[in-house]
């Protein structure tokens, strides 16, 4: 039994797909997003993902080499998906200048505590370089 781990471990592709395996069973992409947060050349795409018994915004952005990397990781415990209709689409992730400071804000919204329904606002904090809370 040993032996036959050892060899799934080894061979890079049966790993991969082991991993895949336990990886959807543990957590679920709900969406996902790609844009230019600021009006510079940055691509950052955005990604909403259930884990267990909580919502992780994961946001990545793309390197010199046009591969993403992860660039700040939101935990929001005791979460559950929802959506907004937002224009004329019904939406469960969206980025939005809402301010009009030429800097996109990540929307996301979520059932929390008591099934209470609130559209969570990320808003881009220069100082500390990470997309914070705006909306409490």
């Amino acid at each position: 039994m040993v032996l036959v781990s050892l060899v799934t471990i080894a061979y890079s592709p049966f790993r991969k797909r082991v991993q895949n395996i336990i990886r959807s069973k543990s957590e679920i992409i709900l969406a996902s997003a790609e844009s230019r947060i600021f009006s510079s050349r940055d691509s950052y795409k955005i990604v909403k993902v259930r884990r267990s018994d909580a919502i992780d915004i994961e946001i990545f952005k793309k390197n010199r080499k046009g591969a993403f990397e992860r660039f700040q990781l939101i935990h929001i415990p005791n979460a559950r998906d929802a959506y907004f209709e937002f224009g004329s689409q019904t939406l469960n992730l969206a980025m939005q200048d809402m301010d009009n400071d030429g800097v996109s804000e990540i929307l996301v919204p979520l059932f929390v505590e008591n099934n209470k329904s609130f559209l969570a606002i990320y808003k881009y904090n220069i100082i500390a370089n990470k997309f914070e809370l705006s909306n409490k």
